[in-house]
């Protein structure tokens, strides 16, 4: 029976994937709401659909006309007389449910919407998407909109862009693929790739995503032949936990580069845990973006700069570079952005070092960066990058080219093609101008990447770099390499009592309950309700001891006055009791005190902060960082999409900017990692199965040689 249903579930997302060819590769398409005008958005569809170069059959659909560019009107979807794959809508949005309901019964597949005025103005808007999806669904048609421009195959010439090709070049078909969020991008992308004579596979405008979504084409453009590389643009993900299951999938098949807007939040203000105001939309995005294997870039040069290379070139297998160029000025610049990024240049062998001294002119300098002079010819560059290339110690090739210095011929166009034998990605960087914009663009027609900065090649270099190392350890991110703990089926009890009795909180105590259940070493402390048994708890669990008070009402509990630390007497406890409770009256007279923690003082170590966040966008999330004063004012910290195996945990320790600090700075001794990871994978689990949890703080943790423990623990609930 189980295998039946795999079957048909198999089956169901061939059916999908197919359907969704259907946007690119139409047999017949329906243009609806077709003007006779030049310049109306439903004239320049058809336009771009008959002149492009499809061979399909195309039926305008409009009421004003009887034939537009020789093709013959019809006045509904119901009257055209052969059967319809895609149907392209660009009518007021007030007439969408009307037509979706006309395209149903005429059996049409898919549906893009071009015309806004839907879900992103909102209001009653909003209502009317809905309805056109259930309209959609209740016929099986799939849609991609509305408010976009929508797709583009570079294969069989079929757009529906309303930018004409008077003013929009589209590129020549290859293994580049982009899937955006904004039509803008869709135009900017496709440009540039006709300007650089880079081929693009399939290019989609997704807009409001009201149907067809991010994950959607991320699995069909997985198993599409024709795409190399994924390109994404995207302002928001609507369903984190679904997009990230599908780039997942395909990302250790296909590269995938993102590039996220959206990048601040207000909601962020309204957190009460530190975890909670670190964890701004972006700040998750990207650490989890990663953890799934996507490269995330800065910027949309970037994102073309990235899906450029990956497109054209094979991964390097280490980060050693070599350089070399006929004008030095560009490679300082360049050997500064490597050193930045933890790439090495000029690692090349002493017998290489001493074949390029025999080959070359006299007047070349071999030093870490190979520099030809002005003088060089394309001879010179071919023997430089056969030794370089030859040699194991460097896993990729960054040539300079000043192309207007005039002894470097044009074989240089036959020369670095053929560097590409050698199976190590090549990255070119020319000095900009008329002329040398040619000749990189003849050169990247040959399939060898050029960029205008060296700053922009070395950080090319670097994505590709990460993706390399990204890859060699998919083994050690499966799940499956680390025992679980199963799913909890019921709330835990403390939980429950909390939100029974009116509380968003668990006290203190409460929570480090919650944590020694989980395996996670908390600081031994108990509730005391009065000064004696204060003092009592303090002889009892060993002095030094930490007081701290223990309200419903009181979330930052130093804010108030309410810890005292370092207490080594019973009268110093008694005080210090009596300090608390004045303390929180004065400033919190209406809190409800239920009483003052007695925890036993843990020895000085170094500070660190685990948490936890459930996000809108892709649920429970777990973060670290470095403690103290760093959580606040540096905000040096990462987070991973839960839950985490022990592996990813040691990566997000070892990728904070204050990584130093961890293996020991001006004589401190390093700190056990593995015992910080060990809390992480613990508290991601803990996330999980507890899904009631909102934010979740332990702050500190003090870190030492030989172990780690949780000195406090905020815990808010849902």
């Amino acid at each position: 029976m189980v295998e039946r249903r795999e079957m048909s579930e198999e089956k169901s997302s061939i059916r999908e994937l197919s359907q969704l060819e259907l946007f690119f590769r139409p047999r017949s398409v329906a243009v609806i709401g077709v003007s006779a005008s030049r310049g109306r958005i439903g004239h320049e569809i058809l336009r771009s659909i008959v002149e492009g170069g499809y061979d399909g059959k195309v039926f305008p659909v409009t009421i004003s006309a009887k034939e537009i560019l020789g093709l013959r009107c019809y006045e509904s979807v119901l009257q055209i007389p052969e059967p319809v794959d895609l149907a392209v809508y660009a009518l007021p949005s007030n007439l969408a449910p009307q037509i979706m309901e006309e395209c149903g019964v005429k059996g049409v597949k898919n549906v893009i919407i071009v015309s806004g005025g839907f879900k992103e103005v909102g209001g009653s808007n909003i209502d009317l998407e809905t309805e056109v999806v259930r309209i959609a669904k209740k016929y099986g048609m799939r849609v991609i909109g509305p408010n976009c421009i929508g797709v583009f195959d570079g294969k069989s010439r079929f757009d529906t862009f309303f930018q004409s090709y008077e003013r929009m070049v589209r590129p020549p078909h290859g293994p580049l693929s982009f899937i955006t969020q904004s039509g803008t991008y869709g135009v900017a992308f496709l440009e540039e790739a006709a300007e650089e004579g880079i081929g693009v596979s399939k290019m989609v405008s997704f807009g409001n995503k009201a149907d067809v979504d991010e994950a959607d084409l991320i699995r069909f453009l997985g198993e599409d032949d024709d795409t190399k590389v994924i390109a994404i643009y995207m302002e928001a993900v609507v369903n984190g936990r679904r997009f990230v299951q599908a780039v997942s999938e395909v990302s250790a098949k296909k590269p995938i580069v993102i590039l996220k807007s959206g990048r601040t939040s207000l909601g962020v203000r309204a957190a009460q845990s530190h975890t909670g105001w670190l964890a701004g939309s972006y700040q998750v995005a990207k650490s989890i973006f990663k953890q799934a294997g996507i490269v995330v870039a800065e910027d949309f040069e970037e994102l073309y700069d990235c899906a450029k290379a990956l497109a054209l070139q094979p991964l390097p297998k280490g980060r050693r570079v070599g350089m070399l160029t006929n004008g030095a000025g560009m490679t300082v610049s360049a050997c500064d952005a490597a050193e930045q990024r933890g790439i090495l240049v000029g690692t090349y062998s002493d017998e290489t070092r001493k074949k390029l001294v025999e080959a070359l002119p006299k007047y070349a300098l071999v030093r870490e960066v190979v520099d030809l002079t002005g003088s060089a010819t394309s001879k010179e560059y071919k023997i430089t990058m056969e030794h370089l290339l030859s040699d194991e110690n460097i896993d990729l090739l960054m040539p300079f080219f000043v192309f207007q210095d005039t002894p470097l011929d044009e074989g240089i166009l036959d020369v670095l093609p053929e560097m590409k034998r050698y199976g190590k990605p090549i990255l070119g960087v020319y000095s900009r101008g008329i002329y040398g914009r040619e000749v990189a663009k003849k050169l990247q027609q040959r399939g060898i990447p050029f960029y205008r900065s060296p700053e922009r090649a070395i950080a090319v270099a670097a994505s590709m770099i990460w993706l390399n190392e990204y890859r060699s350890t998919l083994e050690k991110r499966s799940l499956n390499k680390r025992a679980e703990r199963p799913v909890v089926a019921e709330e835990h009890e403390l939980i429950s009592r909390a939100l029974r009795s009116g509380r968003k909180i668990l006290l203190e105590h409460e929570g480090k309950m919650l944590l020694k259940e989980y395996g996670i070493p908390v600081t031994e402390g108990r509730l005391a309700r009065n000064e004696h048994e204060a003092e009592e708890t303090a002889e009892s669990i060993g002095y030094p001891v930490v007081l701290k008070i223990v309200s419903p009402d009181i979330i930052h509990k130093s804010d108030v006055g309410g810890v005292v630390i370092g207490l080594r007497d019973r009268d110093e406890v008694k005080t210090g009791y009596r300090t608390i409770i004045q303390n929180v009256r004065r400033n919190r007279p209406e809190a409800l005190v239920e009483g003052v923690l007695v925890q036993k003082m843990a020895p000085q170590g170094l500070e660190v902060i685990v948490g936890g966040v459930k996000n809108e966008e892709f649920g429970q999330v777990v973060m670290f960082g470095l403690g103290g004063i760093f959580v606040e004012l540096m905000r040096d910290v990462t987070f991973r999409q839960a839950p985490i195996t022990d592996f990813e945990a040691l990566e997000m320790i070892r990728e904070i900017r204050g990584y130093p600090v961890l293996r020991g700075l001006r004589g401190q001794p390093p700190v056990k990692e593995e015992a910080i990871a060990e809390i992480l994978t613990k508290l991601s689990q803990l996330l999980i199965e507890q899904p009631r949890i909102k934010e979740i703080d332990l702050n500190p943790v003090f870190a030492y040689q030989d172990s780690a423990i949780a000195a406090d623990v905020r815990i808010l609930l849902e």
